[in-house]
């Protein structure tokens, strides 16, 4: 879904007021490795920047700079895309979740059963891979842009009183969690 902003871009002493900045819309695919993948901004306003560094009154580099600028201005919590700007919230709720569940995961003597597939067990049952909580991104941008948004922790460490509440059918049939 593209977004569109309107901003105003100071550069080679004018202003350009109002610059139409989209972002998410026909961006080519072939250059995700260039800052500003997936922002647009209108042409004409890239015409008068090609003819102010012609004319000598200002640099590409201030040009690229004050571009980048304004692109990440419409995103201040991200500093990425709209995307990310839009679950940023998710990705923090996503990561105090995850620091939850991996010091749960350490503490075998509190948290002594473990939610796997919906089936409760043992800590140590022989059925369960031992790998822990699996991590939501090491960026907000990997959480969003590999689509890791719907993060789960996958095994859920439990205490007595957590385990206790689950019904019996759920329990492992190897390991007898609570029998």
């Amino acid at each position: 879904m593209s977004r569109s902003f309107r901003v105003d871009i100071e550069l080679a002493e004018s202003r350009h007021e109002d610059v139409a900045l989209s972002w998410g819309g026909w961006s080519s695919q072939r250059r995700r490795d260039v800052p500003g993948f997936g922002w647009d901004v209108e042409l004409p306003v890239v015409v008068r920047l090609l003819e102010a560094i012609e004319g000598g009154r200002t640099s590409a580099a201030e040009a690229r700079a004050e571009l980048l600028a304004a692109a990440l201005a419409c995103v201040p919590n991200s500093g990425c895309c709209p995307r990310c700007e839009d679950r940023a919230e998710g990705y923090r709720r996503a990561l105090a979740e995850f620091e939850q569940a991996r010091r749960r995961f350490a503490d075998a003597g509190r948290y002594p059963f473990l939610v796997n597939s919906g089936t409760l067990h043992r800590w140590d049952c022989p059925t369960v891979p031992g790998a822990g909580p699996t991590h939501p991104g090491r960026s907000l941008q990997q959480y969003v842009h590999e689509a890791r948004y719907s993060w789960h922790p996958g095994q859920r460490r439990l205490s007595d009183a957590e385990a206790a509440r689950l019904s019996p059918d759920r329990h492992c049939v190897t390991c007898h969690p609570l029998g």
